[in-house]
């Protein structure tokens, strides 16, 4: 006997997402990094992701920029840039150098920028991740909508 599978709901699909992506990240640096310490830096990774994907497409731009406070949400999303930017470098820095260094590694500026530049482009994907979630909502309204209309026309007729 089939059973119509029911669509993945929008959160079930995130859920999918995120361990799809801590897992490949884990598998990524997997040849470098014994199995614990890419389990623990996927970890800072992806978290990071996290802060700055949900923290820009459900806070900073429902909150700010959709209620037209664009210089706020910019100083925002700049401050929550460089705040996720701080925590990945210094938590992975912390991380490396009490735990798996022989000899700890000294602070380097080029490891903030490449982390920058990592940060960034994740905060730019959380823009096309709102844009996405906001479409399937309004897509699923719209399908709503019909549904009901439909509905109404059915039963003027029937009355």
């Amino acid at each position: 006997m089939d059973h119509p599978s029911k669509p993945l709901s929008l959160v079930q699909l995130q859920w999918i997402t995120w361990v799809l992506l801590f897992a490949i990240h884990i598998v990524s640096i997997l040849p470098y990094d014994p199995f614990v310490q890419s389990v623990i830096y996927s970890a800072i990774y992806v978290g990071s992701y996290l802060l700055i994907v949900y923290g820009n497409a459900s806070l900073l731009i429902p909150l700010l920029y959709e209620r037209n406070r664009k210089a706020m949400y910019m100083a925002s999303a700049f401050l929550l840039i460089v705040i996720v930017v701080l925590l990945r470098f210094l938590s992975s820095f912390y991380v490396y150098n009490n735990f798996f260094a022989e000899k700890p590694m000294a602070f380097s500026w080029t490891g903030i920028s490449s982390t920058l530049l990592s940060v960034m482009l994740v905060y730019l994907s959380s823009i096309l991740f709102y844009m996405a979630l906001h479409y399937f909502k309004l897509k699923q309204k719209q399908e709503q909508l019909q549904k009901q209309q439909a509905e109404a026309e059915l039963n003027l007729l029937k009355a």
